[in-house]
Formats: structure tokens, sequence, C-alpha cells
């Protein structure tokens, strides 16, 4: 099978760039907060577009849940994505 000898040929190589290369490792605290800044940015981008790119003519509404929208995404960003093996 060659999907699964291929992890075994690869890994002299793997860590050979692991030793040769300076990692940098981000927070996790800093990945959940730039992958929940795209939802955010966009949901931002159509509250406007529904406001028909008047700022000033954005409803109460349409902003507060702008607010509450971040505190979700970070949740969603943060919940494990690990698949569950039955048996």
């Amino acid at each position: 099978m060659p999907t699964a000898c291929w992890p075994k040929k690869r890994l002299p190589h793997v860590e050979d760039q692991v030793k040769l290369a300076n990692i940098k490792f981000t927070s996790p605290s800093a990945t959940v907060l730039r992958l929940a800044s795209g939802p955010t940015l966009l949901y931002t981008m159509l509250v406007f577009v529904q406001a028909g790119l008047n700022p000033l003519h954005t409803p109460l509404l349409l902003c507060l849940g702008n607010i509450a929208f971040l505190p979700e995404c970070c949740c969603l960003a943060d919940w494990p994505m690990h698949p569950t093996i039955p048996g």
C-alpha cells in the first residue's frame, strides 16, 4: 500500500527540515483571534452593504449583532475539531 508507507519514506526529510529551519510557533490565542477576525470582518462588510454603504445609516441592531459576533467566532474557532472514532 503506497499510502501507508509514504510517511516512513518522508520522515528523514522532515526531520532534516525541522533541524535546519528556524520554526516559529504562534500562540494559540493569536491563532484563534486571526481565525475569528475573518468572519467578523465579512459580517461588518455585509452590515455596511445592508446599510447602503453609509455607516451613519447602519441600524443599531446590526451594530449590536456585530459586537456579539466576534466572541461567537472566537468560541467557534477554538472548538476542538478532532474526529471521534467509534469503537
